[in-house]
């Protein structure tokens, strides 16, 4: 069913199930824009946290609550490690569910208990069987809006691998351990993913593409190499990274085909590793692919665990073509080193990586995880659409430049994490803030430790002393290994992009252990 040869492309000429009941919005032929935010939408947000009612009435209603502020693109996930709506080549994700008369759901004779899962499936089937096609409805509804509407492909989703006859896993991979990734020992997901150096799991990327260039009208297709990461067997990524080229390729050909039969332009996307190197050798070669004109938007973002602050912005902008757009991702959580508990919904984070980010050459800012839900998350888009769509509106906010570190390090290279930072004698930790805040705006550099300190710390901002700071300090959320907070005062000694701070700490007792830092900077009165 799933392992189709190219000459599918012929045959999906003539479906009409999903698009046929869908009035388009042709997408006017200009080029992408620079400046704003774009969202992405999950796979199975919408479905899981809907009622039956809303999931047809509410459709158009999902596209006007990100349609808003400074929000210029939506990408709307279409699939997992399954298709989330009718697809000919992956399985959709009520494949094998049984709806029973008592109101019990079953999967392949396992009752499923856990309603997100019982929604996402009932309610991708509902619309299917309406003959609804959601992501053409989202599109179309975002042109309306004035706002391009993207379809975004996870290309080696690892949700639910753990449990191998799961809900979330597709025949095709249940079937073929012999292609996933790592085949010599289990018990980690990523050792689970496919290993896209067989012929075989390339072919069913491509099918898929084929199938969803051909089904809908969209402005803009993204290949999300993020969900979740890993793509080859450790040590033949060189091998790989010719593979996932070659692939790119064929994305670009069927996307010419599909706009001359449109008559506009699709521009493509691809999400990778946050920082070049880590990209490069995880068999990744974005460069590449922007200087072949494969892709018209690179999005480096980190993979779940934590944002990635110290994304290296500028030295991406430096070495892609000046006409392909950068968008640096983030994702909803923060942790300042592996291991370390993580603290989500920390919008001022966000906001400061926007300044950050715009400050060091990005064209556009991409969140990742801000989905909205009924009565939760909805008002924090619009805060983030209004705040993180430039570097103006960043910089007048409240924001918050914090330590973290890149999740994807290829296997067998040092980690990147400065935290924690054991200080005997002087440590230095460095921060990119963007725009500096005005002198006489408040601003701290504010440290997280571990235990109560004692005396006799002293802090250097860009090798001037900065004064401690006794009270109102910042409250704002930490994660729950930091024990004890210490704040110096920085509004005037701050400058533009990066920004050093020294720690002098030179006694034994008790020990200075830094588990969390960043420069707090009020919003601009």
């Amino acid at each position: 069913m799933h392992l189709k040869s190219i000459c599918l492309l012929t045959s999906l000429c003539g479906l009409a199930l999903l698009s046929s009941c869908v009035s388009h919005e042709k997408a006017a032929a200009t080029p992408l824009t620079r400046g704003g935010v774009i969202l992405n939408e999950d796979s199975s947000n919408y479905y899981m946290f809907r009622n039956d009612d809303e999931v047809i009435s509410g459709l158009s209603e999902l596209a006007r609550h990100y349609c808003v502020g400074g929000i210029t693109d939506v990408f709307y996930t279409c699939c997992a490690r399954q298709a989330s709506f009718d697809s000919k080549v992956l399985e959709p994700v009520w494949k094998d569910v049984e709806f029973r008369e008592d109101g019990k759901v079953f999967f392949r004779k396992q009752e499923l208990t856990a309603p997100t899962l019982i929604n996402w499936a009932k309610h991708t089937k509902m619309l299917a069987d309406a003959g609804i096609n959601p992501y053409q409805v989202w599109v179309d509804e975002s042109r309306k809006l004035g706002r391009k509407g993207w379809i975004s492909i996870r290309t080696n989703d690892l949700h639910g691998v753990n449990e191998i006859d799961g809900f979330m896993n597709s025949d095709f991979w249940r079937q073929h351990p012999e292609y996933w990734r790592i085949t010599w020992r289990g018990g980690n997901w990523g050792d689970r993913a496919f290993d896209f150096k067989h012929p075989e799991v390339q072919q069913e990327l491509i099918n898929f593409v084929a199938e969803l260039l051909e089904i809908n009208d969209m402005d803009g297709l993204e290949i999300d190499w993020m969900r979740f990461g890993w793509q080859f067997q450790p040590g033949y990524e060189d091998e790989g990274r010719e593979i996932l080229t070659n692939i790119h390729r064929e994305i670009r050909r069927l996307a010419r085909q599909a706009e001359k039969r449109l008559g506009h332009p699709i521009a493509i996307a691809a999400r990778v590793p946050s920082r070049p190197e880590y990209a490069f050798v995880n068999g990744y070669d974005p460069i590449r692919w922007a200087k072949e004109g494969l892709i018209d938007m690179l999005i480096p973002c980190n993979f779940w665990a934590t944002t990635d602050p110290q994304l290296p912005v500028a030295l991406w902008r430096s070495m892609l073509p000046e006409n392909v757009l950068l968008a640096p991702g983030i994702e909803t959580l923060v942790a300042p080193y592996s291991g370390a508990p993580l603290v989500g919904g920390l919008i001022d984070v966000t906001v400061g990586q926007a300044c950050s980010f715009f400050y060091q050459g990005a064209d556009k800012f991409y969140l990742f995880n801000h989905m909205d839900r009924p009565g939760n998350g909805a008002e924090t888009v619009k805060y983030l659409a209004e705040h993180c769509a430039s570097l103006e509106a960043a910089a007048a906010s409240k924001r918050r430049h914090v330590i973290a570190y890149s999740d994807i390090v290829p296997p067998g290279l040092a980690g990147n994490a400065v935290l924690p930072l054991r200080v005997k004698g002087i440590g230095a930790l460095r921060f990119n803030i963007g725009l500096a805040p005005e002198a006489d705006r408040n601003a701290v550099v504010l440290l997280g430790l571990d235990e109560e300190p004692g005396e006799g710390i002293v802090v250097f901002v860009n090798g001037k002393r900065a004064e401690p700071l006794t009270d109102n300090i910042p409250q704002d959320g930490m994660n729950g290994s930091v024990k004890a907070r210490r704040a110096w005062k920085a509004s005037n000694l701050l400058k533009n992009g990066d920004n050093h701070v020294e720690i002098q700490y030179w006694s034994d007792t008790p020990k200075l252990n830094i588990v969390w830092a960043e420069i707090n900077i009020a919003a601009k009165e």
